[in-house]
């Protein structure tokens, strides 16, 4: 198939995902009824995780193991990608299209990731702090038993901006690059990372190709968020600071994680608020590099909401700087 004609398709069945990501979001039967692909992925390395504890002594077995379960996400990847993208593409071109847009849609999550954080906003401004605490252990990993206020809204902006590149524009990078095989090795690679990519115990050996893997993945689209974060950011201030720029973009590189900190000091600058610092994980006390120190540190319910109107814009802004490029890519 020509390349112009595959990227027409590939966009075609982006915005049929899109779509029903909209309007649909993550609806009940997907979960209860067929399940969600990211929960069967989760189920087999929570097994092969399971597995690799009995080999707790053996580093190098342990790191073996890991590299063949990434092997393995990809291989599968291969099968799927072949099966829908090839033999149902040049069989039934009707069924091709719609199962294809299916997939994208189960791997995206914008409506899903809105609803969570505006649920946090709720809770908050019913001054229900606990059912806050709650709503956003959905969405983070570390520890809210004991969060003010104030660092559940901070908890739930630096889950925003991180869940912008690891749940909508990577996977949507990936698959306009590689079509499905790219997306759904994206999924199984970050969330392996997410659940045995740790610096702790056999996870160390176990979880590092997962981990690397993920930051090699992760390393594009987390600098082109950051760049259309800039682009809002600058057109806030009716200018473009280059030194300005550089030194954000040397702020992030400070964040613990290579790729995290893009995204996270481009909402931070544009909220103008403090994110990062302290956090606990197993009870565990982080001291987290602080991104925007001259950001404001209180934050309230209202921050929120504006947090998820910056998420708003830098979507539109991103699918119609895709669009253009697109456009200009086939004429």
């Amino acid at each position: 198939m020509d390349k112009v004609i595959i990227i027409e398709t590939r966009f075609l069945i982006l915005v049929f995902a899109l779509m029903l990501d909209l309007l649909l979001g993550e609806k009940p039967f997907i979960r209860y009824h067929l399940y969600h692909p990211i929960v069967w992925i989760g189920w087999v390395i929570n097994k092969v995780d399971k597995y690799a504890k009995s080999y707790a002594k053996y580093p190098y077995i342990l790191f073996l193991m890991g590299v063949f379960l990434i092997c393995v996400g990809g291989f599968f990847s291969f099968i799927v990608s072949y099966g829908v993208e090839y033999i149902l593409a040049s069989s039934v071109y009707g069924a091709y299209i719609f199962v294809s847009a299916i997939i994208v849609w189960i791997l995206i999550a914008i409506k899903s990731l809105y609803e969570h954080v505006v649920q946090i906003e709720h809770d908050l401004q019913s001054n229900d702090l606990d059912k806050a605490r709650q709503s956003l252990s959905k969405i983070v990993g570390r520890d809210t038993d004991n969060m003010s206020s104030s660092d559940v809204v901070r908890a739930s902006l630096e889950s925003l901006a991180e869940s912008v590149n690891d749940a909508i524009i990577a996977p949507i990078f990936y698959y306009m690059l590689l079509g499905l095989g790219g997306i759904i090795f994206y999924k199984i690679v970050n969330t392996a990372d997410s659940m045995i990519g740790k610096k702790t115990g056999y996870y160390r050996y176990f979880g590092k190709c997962a981990a690397r893997v993920d930051d090699i993945l992760n390393f594009v689209p987390s600098r082109l968020c950051f760049i259309v974060l800039y682009v809002i950011y600058a057109w806030r201030q009716r200018r473009i600071s280059l030194a300005h720029m550089y030194c954000s973009w040397q702020d992030a590189n400070k964040h613990e994680s290579i790729n995290a900190g893009y995204s996270e000091i481009g909402f931070a600058i544009i909220l103008c608020v403090q994110l990062g610092g302290m956090r606990r994980y197993n009870n565990i006390p982080i001291d987290a590099v602080i991104l925007n120190p001259s950001g404001r540190y209180e934050l309230t319910y209202k921050d929120i909401n504006r947090g998820l109107k910056l998420y708003q814009k830098f979507l539109i802004l991103c699918f119609t700087l895709m669009l253009i490029l697109i456009g200009f890519f086939m004429y």
